[in-house]
């Protein structure tokens, strides 16, 4: 199962990456270009447990105050939602932003908005810029019903 998941891992990060870098914006004032992505496992969930046969990938590419991502789910029951939350690996935590549910797959961009008008479902600026500075300080879940405090998670990297 392990060298299933480096493949995997490998695969869709290439794929992801391929696919939201032509989303991306071009940015005219030089932005700098961060890259961060995870596998998503059922076993990864916190507190758990997971859906065991569930397997995933995100992968974002964020530039300027725009994150533009590709998220899959496999192996599990139709999910219901997907969030970026803040917590470590060890522990579940709050939703930071929403992210489309995949059907297998999504992919989406989202625009931070200024601190003072974030909302629970929207990205602040500052939250995005934390996500850049420490990435491992955050995941990505994917829900469903059977499973609905996470089916699936990664630690971002």
């Amino acid at each position: 199962m392990r060298n299933w998941l480096i493949r995997s891992a490998a695969l869709v990060t290439a794929a992801g990456a391929a696919l939201v870098a032509g989303a991306v914006p071009a940015a005219s004032d030089g932005a700098d270009v961060t890259t961060v992505h995870t596998v998503l496992t059922g076993d990864a969930e916190r507190p758990g447990p997971g859906d065991p046969d569930g397997r995933g990938a995100f992968v974002a590419i964020i530039r300027g105050d725009t994150l533009c991502y590709t998220l899959v789910a496999l192996r599990i029951e139709p999910a219901t939602a997907a969030h970026i939350h803040i917590a470590p690996p060890t522990a579940p935590g709050p939703i930071v932003v929403g992210l489309e549910t995949p059907d297998p797959l999504s992919r989406g961009c989202i625009t931070a908005v200024p601190d003072d008008q974030n909302t629970t479902m929207t990205l602040s600026e500052s939250e995005l810029a934390a996500i850049v500075a420490d990435p491992t300080a955050y995941y990505v879940n994917v829900h469903n019903a059977s499973f609905q405090p996470g089916a699936i998670r990664g630690q971002l990297r």
